[in-house]
């Protein structure tokens, strides 16, 4: 029996696909219908959280705007893509703060109790509460290709 080749994922679900499970276009179990990530580019790369955070956060904001506008057939799914990017994100490093302004806001009054400040009222924002999304995979989690790792303070 052969090792099973995956050759690509969604972006949004993370379902990891081989060859033989593509039906066409889009993805067979949540049915996105955007580009999917070749397997062959999962990769590993050094960055420092505050960085990943400024960059989901513009993407955020930019996909949100995209939406608003409808730019184009895809601009539904743009803040789905960017939510599941930061949540496979973000479940790398649990501990540490959100990756999106609306991660941040739907975990504000959890974080305000655990600091022991009492809510007076409800919180209202004009951001939308992150979606639900289906995960039926890692994505690139765990799937990645070490290439050229370099030691500290050496180039690659």
């Amino acid at each position: 029996m052969s090792e099973r080749k995956e050759v690509m994922w969604c972006t949004v679900c993370g379902v990891r696909l081989a060859e033989d499970e593509v039906k066409g276009w889009g993805c067979p179990k949540c049915g996105n219908q955007g580009v999917p990530c070749g397997c062959e580019e999962d990769t590993t790369v050094e960055v420092n959280w505050h960085e990943l955070r400024i960059l989901t956060i513009w993407a955020e904001n930019w996909a949100r705007q995209c939406k608003d506008k409808a730019n184009d057939k895809n601009s539904d799914a743009m803040p789905l893509v960017i939510q599941a990017i930061a949540r496979r994100l973000q479940s790398q490093r649990p501990q540490f703060p959100q990756l999106t302004l609306t991660g941040e806001i739907a975990a504000l009054p959890a974080d305000l109790a655990k600091a022991g400040i009492k809510i007076g009222g409800p919180i209202e924002s004009t951001i939308p509460k992150p979606d639900l999304l289906p995960v039926y995979g890692p994505g690139a989690v765990g799937h990645t290709h070490t290439i050229g790792i370099r030691e500290k303070g050496q180039q690659t």
